[in-house]
């Protein structure tokens, strides 16, 4: 959704210029950019972009018309003030299922995910 066409949140991703590939994100990040059709701009071209930087982000959520208790009232929210809260609660609820079952927490996420992605696609 682009404000340019009427919508109210926009969003996107990237790769880092600051940061390389963590060990991780490596697999990931090498097969999007074989893909022919991987949405990226040529390397050459006016648009300039890290091909070895680290890509983000790691997750996303829906962002937008979520409805919050405010007071006494719903109030709609979009952003990141509604889509973080989301997922930390979600992740919550996963590592209190595993607690107790006397498993131990999630921990670190990002390398739980992109394996998860790799073996589930």
């Amino acid at each position: 959704c682009s404000s340019a066409t009427g919508g109210g949140i926009t969003s996107g991703g990237g790769f880092s210029s600051d940061f390389e590939v963590p060990w991780y994100q490596r697999h990931a990040v090498h097969s999007y950019m074989e893909q022919s059709d991987a949405p990226v701009p040529p390397r050459n071209g006016s648009w300039q972009y890290n091909s070895r930087g680290r890509g983000y982000p790691d997750i996303s959520a829906l962002a937008s018309n979520y409805l919050v208790w405010m007071g006494q009232q719903l109030e709609r929210m979009s952003g990141t003030s509604a889509s973080t809260p989301l997922v930390a609660a979600m992740v919550a609820q996963l590592n209190e299922a595993r607690l107790q079952r006397g498993l131990p927490a999630l921990g670190f996420l990002n390398p739980l995910l992109y394996r998860l992605a790799e073996r589930r696609p």
